[in-house]
């Protein structure tokens, strides 16, 4: 659950008030930011708990975001072992990629796609791209020509996002071929012998 925080007087105390769903807007008389419909809330921060209820912030989880004192946030994951897909549209390769994250809507998001990938077919086309809660594809993408089963071709992906409505959101890797098999390289990190590098995902956020 995401929640929008804000924060109150309580009898002298101040106090968190936490909402799961809520508008906001700069106050007329102070400008600090409150809630819309209660201009003693003055929004702090925006969290949403994980699957057990618990505040979550970590490298593959962004989920505490301060409204004032926003700092520059990374997140980077990668996959685990080789991941497969024969798609001629674009698919989403494995969740376990995805990088998660709360933003504000006048914050944008930058995006990275490192790695190498490879081919079963001699003329199967190799499409990598980002999508953003789904598998839409962003415009930036990285397509080896003719890549083979032996040769392991460089990924490289860069885009900034903005647009994105505030709140909760993930990244993830998609792929699709023109033909054959397409594998995006993935396991543990290890001495690089064979141009065989591990697809990862990177992710900055402002919060």
């Amino acid at each position: 659950t995401t929640y929008w925080v804000y924060l109150f007087n309580l009898n002298g105390t101040p106090t968190a008030d936490f909402r799961a769903s809520s508008t906001h807007t700069p106050d007329s008389l102070a400008g600090i930011e409150i809630r819309t419909d209660d201009n003693t809330r003055a929004l702090i921060g925006m969290i949403r708990t994980n699957a057990s209820s618990q505040f979550a912030d970590s490298a593959t989880q962004r989920f505490v975001v301060s409204w004032f004192n926003r700092r520059s946030l990374g997140l980077v994951n990668n996959f685990t072992a080789d991941r497969t897909t024969t798609s001629a549209t674009f698919v989403e390769l494995n969740s376990e990629i995805r990088t998660e994250f709360l933003i504000w809507s006048d914050e944008s998001v930058s995006v990275g796609v490192s790695g190498t990938n490879s081919n079963s077919g001699a003329a199967g086309t190799v499409w990598t791209a980002v999508g953003f809660d789904g598998t839409n594809q962003e415009n930036a993408m990285n397509s080896p020509t003719n890549p083979t089963a032996t040769a392991n071709n460089t990924i490289g992906i860069g885009l900034h996002r903005s647009g994105l409505t505030e709140g909760y959101h993930y990244a993830t890797v998609l792929g699709s071929v023109g033909a054959g098999t397409g594998t995006w390289n993935g396991g543990t990190y290890t001495a690089d012998t064979t141009r065989r590098t591990i697809t990862s995902l990177s992710t900055m956020i402002r919060g």
